[in-house]
């Protein structure tokens, strides 16, 4: 990614923040359209693991939260996820 990119997601993330939609509702729901291979892996994920599906997707965003830094996805407020 380049720097003008970055600076370009650094402000949404600000404006994301400002917008005051954070942290309105416990849970949320979400719908995602994913290709069958994708559908497979999490399927195939979710019995080896014995998690639900949404568990699964929860734990890798907190796997991806931790690889790029908390604090680079909460640079103003604290560690919310």
């Amino acid at each position: 990614m380049n720097i003008s990119q970055h600076r370009e997601n650094a402000h949404r993330l600000v404006e994301y923040e400002l917008t005051g939609e954070v942290g309105q509702k416990e849970s949320r729901n979400l719908t995602v359209n994913i290709s069958e291979a994708y559908h497979d892996a999490l399927q195939r994920l979710s019995l080896v693991q014995g998690m639900s599906k949404a568990a699964i997707i929860r734990q890798a965003l907190d796997h991806l939260c931790d690889m790029i830094g908390r604090e680079a996805l909460y640079p103003e407020t604290r560690n919310k996820v």
